[in-house]
Protein backbone atom coordinates (compact mmCIF):
# COMPACT_ATOMS: atom_id res chain seq x y z
CA UNK A 1 0.00 0.00 0.00
CA UNK A 2 2.62 2.51 0.97
CA UNK A 3 4.00 1.75 -2.16
CA UNK A 4 1.53 2.41 -4.36
CA UNK A 5 0.36 5.45 -2.08
CA UNK A 6 4.13 7.29 -2.78
CA UNK A 7 3.93 5.75 -6.76
CA UNK A 8 0.91 7.26 -7.50
CA UNK A 9 0.82 10.85 -5.85
CA UNK A 10 0.55 13.54 -8.00
CA UNK A 11 1.80 17.12 -6.91
CA UNK A 12 -1.32 19.67 -6.99
CA UNK A 13 0.34 22.42 -8.76
CA UNK A 14 2.35 20.97 -11.37
CA UNK A 15 -0.03 17.52 -12.21
CA UNK A 16 3.41 15.10 -11.71
CA UNK A 17 3.70 12.13 -10.21
CA UNK A 18 6.14 13.21 -6.80
CA UNK A 19 9.95 12.43 -7.08
CA UNK A 20 10.86 8.80 -6.17
CA UNK A 21 13.46 8.35 -3.40
CA UNK A 22 16.54 5.85 -3.44
CA UNK A 23 16.09 3.34 -0.22
CA UNK A 24 19.03 2.97 1.62
CA UNK A 25 17.64 0.14 3.84
CA UNK A 26 17.58 -2.49 1.26
CA UNK A 27 20.36 -5.72 1.27
CA UNK A 28 22.05 -4.24 -1.78
CA UNK A 29 21.98 -1.13 -0.06
CA UNK A 30 22.89 -1.13 3.38
CA UNK A 31 23.42 2.80 3.77
CA UNK A 32 20.83 3.51 7.24
CA UNK A 33 23.33 2.33 9.91
CA UNK A 34 26.71 4.15 8.63
CA UNK A 35 23.95 7.17 7.64
CA UNK A 36 23.64 7.01 11.32
CA UNK A 37 27.14 6.36 12.87
CA UNK A 38 28.34 9.04 10.56
CA UNK A 39 25.26 11.40 12.11
CA UNK A 40 26.33 10.43 15.81
CA UNK A 41 30.30 11.05 15.31
CA UNK A 42 29.83 14.92 13.69
CA UNK A 43 26.80 15.38 16.17
CA UNK A 44 29.78 14.39 19.10
CA UNK A 45 32.58 16.71 17.94
CA UNK A 46 30.34 19.55 16.98
CA UNK A 47 29.47 19.11 20.88
CA UNK A 48 25.73 19.09 20.17
CA UNK A 49 25.42 15.69 21.77
CA UNK A 50 25.33 15.62 25.79
CA UNK A 51 23.78 12.18 26.74
CA UNK A 52 24.93 10.11 23.96
CA UNK A 53 28.21 11.52 23.22
CA UNK A 54 30.20 9.29 25.29
CA UNK A 55 28.64 6.20 23.55
CA UNK A 56 28.55 7.76 20.15
CA UNK A 57 31.26 5.70 18.51
CA UNK A 58 30.34 2.54 19.73
CA UNK A 59 28.22 -0.10 17.46
CA UNK A 60 25.59 -0.80 19.92
CA UNK A 61 24.56 3.18 20.44
CA UNK A 62 24.45 3.13 16.53
CA UNK A 63 22.33 -0.12 16.33
CA UNK A 64 19.73 1.06 19.22
CA UNK A 65 19.78 4.86 17.78
CA UNK A 66 19.00 3.10 14.19
CA UNK A 67 16.08 0.83 15.79
CA UNK A 68 14.78 3.98 17.85
CA UNK A 69 14.27 6.28 15.15
CA UNK A 70 12.46 3.56 13.32
CA UNK A 71 10.36 2.92 16.08
CA UNK A 72 9.32 7.10 16.52
CA UNK A 73 8.50 6.68 12.76
CA UNK A 74 6.16 3.54 13.54
CA UNK A 75 4.81 5.29 16.11
CA UNK A 76 3.80 7.90 13.39
CA UNK A 77 6.05 10.37 15.00
CA UNK A 78 7.65 12.91 12.12
CA UNK A 79 10.75 14.82 13.20
CA UNK A 80 9.01 17.90 13.95
CA UNK A 81 6.21 16.08 16.16
CA UNK A 82 9.02 14.55 18.66
CA UNK A 83 11.01 17.63 18.72
CA UNK A 84 7.86 19.52 19.98
CA UNK A 85 6.44 16.34 22.36
CA UNK A 86 11.05 16.84 24.34
CA UNK A 87 9.94 19.90 24.45
CA UNK A 88 6.73 19.80 26.17
CA UNK A 89 8.50 17.28 28.17
CA UNK A 90 11.16 20.04 28.99
CA UNK A 91 8.36 22.90 29.69
CA UNK A 92 6.64 20.28 32.13
CA UNK A 93 9.97 19.04 33.77
CA UNK A 94 11.17 23.05 34.41
CA UNK A 95 13.29 23.32 37.34
CA UNK A 96 11.54 19.90 38.37
CA UNK A 97 14.62 17.89 36.73
CA UNK A 98 16.14 15.17 39.06
CA UNK A 99 19.43 16.29 39.79
CA UNK A 100 20.73 13.36 40.87
CA UNK A 101 24.43 12.65 41.17
CA UNK A 102 24.57 8.90 40.53
CA UNK A 103 22.55 9.80 37.16
CA UNK A 104 24.77 12.24 35.22
CA UNK A 105 22.17 12.61 32.27
CA UNK A 106 18.45 12.76 33.50
CA UNK A 107 16.64 10.82 30.91
CA UNK A 108 15.46 14.47 29.00
CA UNK A 109 19.30 14.76 28.15
CA UNK A 110 18.99 11.23 25.90
CA UNK A 111 15.13 12.71 24.80
CA UNK A 112 16.60 15.79 23.44
CA UNK A 113 19.85 13.75 21.88
CA UNK A 114 17.48 11.40 20.37
CA UNK A 115 15.42 14.43 19.06
CA UNK A 116 18.22 16.34 17.29
CA UNK A 117 19.57 12.91 16.02
CA UNK A 118 16.23 11.89 14.00
CA UNK A 119 15.71 15.51 12.70
CA UNK A 120 19.53 15.60 11.31
CA UNK A 121 18.75 12.11 9.82
CA UNK A 122 15.27 13.08 8.57
CA UNK A 123 17.17 16.13 6.48
CA UNK A 124 19.97 14.37 5.41
CA UNK A 125 17.35 11.68 3.29
CA UNK A 126 15.73 14.66 2.51
CA UNK A 127 18.16 16.94 1.04
CA UNK A 128 19.99 13.65 -0.51
CA UNK A 129 16.51 12.35 -1.97
CA UNK A 130 17.07 8.67 -0.06
CA UNK A 131 14.34 6.71 2.21
CA UNK A 132 13.93 3.88 3.95
CA UNK A 133 11.00 1.88 4.52
CA UNK A 134 9.77 3.64 8.08
CA UNK A 135 10.54 6.90 6.33
CA UNK A 136 8.47 5.96 3.39
CA UNK A 137 5.61 4.79 6.00
CA UNK A 138 5.57 8.48 6.94
CA UNK A 139 5.74 9.82 3.92
CA UNK A 140 2.25 7.90 2.66
CA UNK A 141 0.56 8.93 5.61
CA UNK A 142 1.58 12.50 4.68
CA UNK A 143 0.45 11.74 1.12
CA UNK A 144 -2.98 10.75 2.23
CA UNK A 145 -2.86 13.87 4.73
CA UNK A 146 -2.91 15.84 1.47
CA UNK A 147 0.66 17.43 1.80
CA UNK A 148 3.51 15.93 1.39
CA UNK A 149 7.59 18.38 1.94
CA UNK A 150 4.87 21.60 2.50
CA UNK A 151 3.57 20.80 -0.79
CA UNK A 152 0.14 19.99 -1.83
CA UNK A 153 -0.09 16.25 -2.83
CA UNK A 154 -3.17 14.14 -4.42
CA UNK A 155 -4.20 10.52 -4.92
CA UNK A 156 -6.76 10.50 -7.82
CA UNK A 157 -7.14 6.60 -7.95
CA UNK A 158 -8.38 6.74 -3.79
CA UNK A 159 -11.52 8.57 -4.79
CA UNK A 160 -12.76 5.69 -6.76
CA UNK A 161 -12.12 2.72 -3.80
CA UNK A 162 -14.82 1.78 -2.52
CA UNK A 163 -13.03 -1.54 -0.69
CA UNK A 164 -9.99 -1.82 -0.04
CA UNK A 165 -8.77 -5.57 1.48
CA UNK A 166 -5.36 -6.06 2.96
CA UNK A 167 -4.39 -9.55 3.43
CA UNK A 168 -1.63 -10.94 5.46
CA UNK A 169 -1.79 -8.44 8.86
CA UNK A 170 -2.83 -9.15 12.40
CA UNK A 171 -1.75 -6.25 13.38
CA UNK A 172 -0.94 -2.98 12.72
CA UNK A 173 1.91 -0.26 13.83
CA UNK A 174 0.57 3.29 14.93
CA UNK A 175 1.55 4.67 11.51
CA UNK A 176 0.06 2.04 9.45
CA UNK A 177 -3.40 2.14 11.38
CA UNK A 178 -3.45 6.20 10.98
CA UNK A 179 -3.08 5.19 6.92
CA UNK A 180 -6.36 2.99 7.05
CA UNK A 181 -8.15 5.51 9.00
Amino acid sequence: LVRKILSSAIEEQSGALITPRVPIDREELPLKRGLISQILRQLASTGQLTAIKPLANREGCVNTVARLIGEIERAAKTPQEFSEIVAKRVEELGDAAPQDRMTPHPQISFDKDVSLIYSTYASILAQNNFTEADADQLRALSVLEGQLDSRPVSLPWLEKVDLLVLDGFFDFTPVQGEMLR
